[in-house]
């Protein structure tokens, strides 16, 4: 009987070894990377619910009565905008999102338990022409959200000019 010499080839210790590492190495890495991005997802999310948030507030500002705006209440007391003075305490609101992602805004005293955001009105009057002694066209508000209770980061901050119109409370 004749004996065949087997000629298989195969990966030595020392190749599997180094393939491991290399691996490893490269799995490290990505593991390393994982904290930046997850931070960099939650500041985009931040930024782009404090924009959806300012629109809202602004637009909700500019279709309500100027003298009598609910803003956001749930007491159903209003604000008079028109007596909003530099240096006035700030409208505050706070909003929330819901597991479908929708935005809700509430104007209260004491700040509801599902608060994620803090936002601060801060009006000012502007004039056409910008003198002090011009007939007041509209007000500017600045405009400032920060997440909520850590009011660590800022989501949003930006000034808006609403035109002033002579809008009045309507009557039944």
């Amino acid at each position: 009987m004749r004996k065949t010499l087997s000629t298989h080839s195969a990966f030595s210790l020392i190749e599997v070894s180094i393939t491991l590492g290399v691996v490893v190495f490269a799995l490290v890495g990505l593991i390393g990377v994982l904290p930046l991005a997850i931070e960099q997802s939650r500041l985009c999310v931040n930024e782009t619910h404090g924009a959806q948030l300012a629109r809202m507030v602004c637009t909700t500002i500019e279709a309500e009565p100027y003298k009598a705006s609910p803003c956001f209440s749930t007491s159903g007391s209003v604000v008079d905008f028109s007596s909003m003075a530099p240096g006035s305490a700030p409208v505050v609101l706070y909003a929330s999102y819901d597991v479908r992602n929708d935005a809700h805004i509430t104007r209260a005293d004491i700040a509801p338990a599902n608060s994620e955001y803090r936002i601060e009105l801060h009006f000012l009057p502007m004039t056409l022409d910008g003198s002090a002694g011009s007939a007041v066209r509209g007000q500017s508000v600045n405009i400032r959200i920060t997440d909520y209770p850590a009011q660590k980061s800022v989501a949003f901050e930006g000034v808006q000019f609403i035109p002033r119109l002579q809008r009045s409370v309507p009557t039944k």
